[in-house]
C-alpha cells in the first residue's frame, strides 16, 4: 500500500489554509480597529468643531470690509444691538459694575454692533494714528483709539483679551484689522462699542458714517437674507 504524501487535497492542507485564513481575518481586523481608533473621534471632533463656528457664525465668514470711495469702513459686520443716546441702563440692579451711572436712565455715547463670536475682526473705520491701546480698562475694558485729524477720535472698546494687532504711534488705513470684539470691562455679552469724538465731544457714530455712505449692521447677514435685525 502507498503512503499518500501531505498535499493540496490532504487533511493536513485543509488545516493549514483554515488557519491562515483565520489569522488573516483577525489582522484585518486588528487593523480596521486601530484606524477607527486613532482616527475616529478626532473625525468626530472636526465635524463638531465645524458645527459649533456654523453655530455661532450662522454659516457667515467675516470678508475683509470694504472702504467706500469717501474712505470710510464699516468696522464689523455686526447687527446694531443698541443706539447713540439715553438708553435704560443695561445692568440689574445690584449688579452695576464699579464705575457704571446707577441711574435707571443713562447716556450711551457710542453705537454697539453684536451677533458675531468673540474674537472676531474689527477694522478700522478710518484712516488715522492709533492714540492709545488701553488693557483693562474700567468700563471700557480693552480700549482703542484712533485720532482720524481734525479733532476726530475714533474709540473702539470691550476688545477681546490678547487680540490687539496695532500699538500705539501706529498709522491705520480704513479697513485695518486692530483686534478682536470681546467683552472686557463693563460689558453684558461680546459686542464692539464704538464711539466717535468730535474735539472732545460725543458724536453718533452710526448717522456721521450713514452720511458718509456707511450703514451699520448694513451688511450683517440677517439683513442680507431680508430678516429684519
Amino acid at each position: 500500500m502507498t503512503t499518500p504524501t501531505p498535499g493540496a487535497g490532504s487533511p493536513g492542507s485543509g488545516v493549514a489554509g483554515g488557519v491562515l485564513a483565520a489569522v488573516g481575518a483577525l489582522a484585518l481586523i486588528a487593523t480596521v480597529l486601530a484606524l477607527v481608533l486613532a482616527f475616529g473621534p478626532a473625525g468626530r471632533d472636526d465635524a463638531g468643531a465645524g458645527a459649533e463656528r456654523r453655530r455661532w457664525n450662522g454659516g457667515f465668514t467675516p470678508a475683509p470690509p470694504t472702504v467706500n470711495a469717501q474712505g470710510y469702513a464699516e468696522p464689523v459686520q455686526g447687527r446694531v444691538t443698541s443706539r447713540f443716546g439715553p438708553r435704560p441702563n443695561p445692568f440689574g440692579e445690584g449688579v452695576v459694575p464699579s464705575g457704571v451711572s446707577e441711574e435707571a436712565l443713562t447716556r450711551h455715547d457710542g453705537v454697539d454692533l453684536g451677533g458675531v463670536p468673540e474674537g472676531t475682526p474689527f477694522h478700522s473705520v478710518s484712516d488715522g494714528r492709533v492714540l492709545f491701546v488701553e488693557a483693562g480698562g474700567d468700563a471700557g475694558g480693552n480700549l482703542l483709539a484712533v485720532d482720524a485729524g481734525d479733532g476726530h477720535v475714533w474709540r473702539y472698546l470691550h476688545a477681546a483679551p490678547d487680540s490687539t494687532v496695532v500699538d500705539a504711534g501706529q498709522r491705520v488705513s480704513a479697513g485695518d484689522h486692530l483686534a478682536g470684539v470681546g467683552q472686557t470691562g463693563a460689558a453684558t455679552g461680546v459686542h464692539l462699542h464704538l464711539e466717535l469724538r468730535v474735539d472732545g465731544e460725543p458724536v453718533d457714530p452710526e448717522a456721521y458714517l450713514a452720511e458718509r455712505g456707511v450703514e451699520l449692521g448694513g451688511s450683517y447677514p440677517e439683513r442680507r437674507r431680508g430678516l429684519s435685525r
